[in-house]
């Protein structure tokens, strides 16, 4: 055993401690969080590392990442947010399979090297979950769902099939996209399959003007710029805000998290 202690702990679900610490067990579980001096008592055989100038806390959770992306070159951020998605495909179709399966590997190492003890991470390319680290944080995994069309829901949904994740990871769920790329039947289905089998839906929602314009009006930069130039029918426009258009149709829900909302 060893005591972790510090001038500060905070343990979230009670009041800060000074000179606080952890008890961790063998095995690297925590076995109590207190006043050092009480915990010197309670396990005298443990070691004790005190850091000074700090502070302990829980691991963050970081609710959104893409980390098979965290390996690609930086998109500038002044781009607009069609052109920004757009050049995000770009980069996505001449990256190889290993900037996927890095980008995997370094972003979560990197979060757990800043405090991230828990992701929930999207995966759109077939594989890409293999390839979290077990030293790394733990993973709750969503694979993404683009089904912009009510016939392309069933071959959505079955392809590409999660593969065996590594022990850092689990089954989160399944990720919508967002209102403008996934039909009312894409979400309903999704949301039906992840709480089948215990996971949660996830979905960009209302993230941009471009976004609310589109599900207004069926028209705008989503329209002309992302969709102009490919043979895919688009969403429909529901005439309503993507939130209200959402939770009319009971996808807003204790089980469904909006990002970027």
């Amino acid at each position: 055993m060893k005591l972790i202690a510090a001038p500060l702990l905070l343990p979230v679900a009670a009041p800060p401690i000074r000179d606080g610490a952890a008890l961790v067990g063998d095995d690297g579980l925590i076995l109590a969080v207190g006043p050092l001096r009480e915990l010197t008592r309670t396990a005298p055989e443990a070691s004790t590392t005190f850091h000074e100038d700090s502070v302990i806390l829980p691991a963050l959770i970081n609710c959104h990442t893409h980390l098979e992306l965290s390996s690609l070159p930086p998109i500038a951020c002044d781009s607009l947010f069609v052109e920004w998605i757009l050049e995000v495909v770009r980069r996505k179709r001449s990256a190889a399979p290993e900037d996927f399966s890095r980008g995997i590997k370094n972003g979560a190492l990197e979060c757990l090297r800043l405090g991230q003890g828990v992701l929930a991470d999207v995966t759109s390319v077939e594989g890409a979950e293999r390839h979290y680290p077990e030293e790394g944080p733990l993973v709750a995994h969503f694979r993404e769902l683009i089904a912009p069309s009510p016939e392309g829901v069933e071959m959505a949904l079955e392809r590409p099939k999660d593969g065996a994740l590594p022990k850092s990871a689990y089954y989160g769920g399944l990720f919508a996209h967002a209102p403008y790329t996934v039909c009312l039947e894409g979400y309903e289905k999704a949301l039906g399959e992840a709480l089948q089998k215990g996971g949660r839906l996830y979905t960009h929602l209302a993230e941009s003007l471009d976004e609310v314009e589109f599900a207004l009006t069926g028209g705008g930069p989503i329209a002309e710029e992302l969709y102009g130039n490919i043979p895919v029918n688009p969403p429909a426009a529901t005439g309503l805000h993507p939130v209200d258009w959402l939770a009319r149709n009971n996808i807003l829900g204790e089980n469904t998290v909006a990002v970027h909302a």
